[in-house]
């Protein structure tokens, strides 16, 4: 079977199937991928939609900064802690 498509052609060329794990977790992994694009899209357009501007959703996110960089601080703190316990 050739593959090759002319340039003008309409038809586009789809690969033979293959039954083996190795692309039945590559077609999930594809599945779950497009699933989480559609479910960031939706999440973009209901902003949108809300009526919340770009300026207001960057100023809330700038909020969360500072919390989740101290909950990181904390956190490696106390990592080095039980390090220095250990040694």
């Amino acid at each position: 079977m050739s593959r090759f498509v002319a340039a003008g052609s309409s038809s586009t060329y789809t690969p033979p199937t293959t039954t083996t794990p190795a692309a039945d977790e590559w077609s999930l992994a594809q599945k779950e991928l497009e699933a989480s694009r559609q479910r960031k899209e939706e999440q973009s357009r209901s902003q949108q939609q809300s009526g919340s501007s770009l300026y207001e959703t960057l100023q809330a996110n700038k909020g969360l900064l500072p919390s989740a960089f101290s909950h990181s601080i904390t956190f490696l703190r106390r990592q080095d802690m039980m390090y220095e316990a250990q040694s």
